[in-house]
């Protein structure tokens, strides 16, 4: 028997509708003894909350291959070695907010005055991190939580409408080590609930 899933599939998979959220430690989650409820009580906290997602979101952890023969010839085993690896999280966000527009411009926050939110973008050389962010949402195996440490948005702010008027922003983050003696990848997948197989 075939079976559908191959080595890469953990590497390039396709996430089903979710829900984003900020400043939610994945590993924090873990330890409670109950990531579930520790999950469900941070959706319900607005200073949690950035979004819903639609489906089609997209996570990636994909190392940038080295070739220590510099290509004079093809590599034996061994000689290749595996570098850096990329983790980022790409989808859309169903929810605008001041606050998402920040996050996706890497500012801090947005000012407020006379009810208002203006947010006035500076571009930054070497942006600072949003804090930790977590996405919860559905996958063929089951409810999938996926923790990000120390993302910044590479993708910027694009707003726009889709065919029904409602508004959605594409969103690209890539994880950072919290630390350089950090030795673990910048990310965290947790299954909550595993399909039958």
């Amino acid at each position: 028997m075939l079976d559908p899933c191959h080595a890469r599939t953990p590497q390039h998979l396709q996430l089903g509708e979710g829900v984003l959220l900020r400043n939610v430690d994945l590993d924090e989650a873990l330890a409670s003894g109950d990531p579930a409820a520790f999950l469900a009580a941070a959706m319900q906290e607005e200073s949690h909350l950035i979004g819903a997602t639609k489906a089609g979101c997209e996570f990636r952890c994909v190392p940038i291959v080295l070739d220590a023969t510099r290509g004079s010839r093809t590599p034996a085993p061994g000689e290749t070695l595996l570098g850096r690896w990329e983790v980022s999280l790409s989808g859309t966000l169903l929810e605008i907010s001041p606050g998402n527009a920040a996050m996706l411009l890497n500012q801090p926050a947005c000012e407020s005055a006379d009810g208002m939110a203006i947010l006035r973008p500076v571009p930054a050389a070497a942006p600072e991190s949003c804090g930790d962010l977590c996405w919860v949402g559905d996958t063929g195996g089951g409810l999938l939580a996926i923790g990000l440490h120390c993302p910044i948005s590479i993708g910027g702010l694009v707003l726009r409408a889709n065919r029904d008027g409602l508004g959605e922003a594409p969103f690209t983050l890539m994880a950072q080590k919290r630390s350089p003696a950090e030795t673990g990848l910048p990310c965290r997948l947790v299954w909550l609930e595993v399909a039958d197989t």
